[in-house]
């Protein structure tokens, strides 16, 4: 989730966010806009954002 983050406060795309996380075999099939890996990626990005904004305090104290 770090990682994804640090990718996308470092303008990557979500594609590059992918290839750095999940290895470039992850992101070469045709259709990247259907891949479940890109799904997962968004999820990724967005639930990291989520803790960066003070979410990280609900998960100390175990909510």
């Amino acid at each position: 989730m770090l990682h994804a983050l640090d990718g996308r406060l470092s303008a990557a795309t979500y594609r590059e966010i992918a290839e750095a996380v999940f290895g470039p075999q992850a992101v070469r099939e045709p259709g990247w806009k259907t891949l479940p890996v890109r799904a997962q990626t968004i999820r990724l990005v967005k639930d990291a954002i989520a803790m960066m904004n003070r979410g990280y305090l609900q998960f100390l104290r175990g909510r």
